[in-house]
């Protein structure tokens, strides 16, 4: 049995750790968000699916240069990151997504 469920978009918040693992997954509350059957379904496999991804870790570098010879000491630090991906699932059974930083 199928069920039939139409356009559906899942917006969630990832929170990646400085190792590069996904350490958070949860959904963002937002418009594009509408009641639907199956609601903690969808929200499931997304969480399911988002967990067995890997990221570059994020960093911070700062450098000093000094100004008469052009070369300082860098510093580099990992830092945990995180941005917003929304899920969109439709009829056809194709699954896209779109990203951005988050706020």
């Amino acid at each position: 049995m199928q069920a039939k469920v139409g356009h559906v978009v899942i917006p969630a918040r990832i929170v990646v750790g400085v190792d590069g693992t996904v350490v958070s997954v949860e959904r963002r509350l937002g418009a594009s968000l509408l009641p639907i059957p199956y609601q903690d379904a969808f929200i499931a496999g997304v969480r399911d699916c988002v967990r067995k991804w890997h990221f570059s870790p994020a960093r911070i570098i700062d450098s000093d240069v000094n100004p008469n010879t052009g070369v300082g000491p860098v510093n580099e630090q990992l830092v945990e990151m995180s941005f917003d991906i929304d899920f969109v699932f439709d009829e056809s059974a194709k699954t896209s997504t779109s990203l951005r930083p988050s706020r």
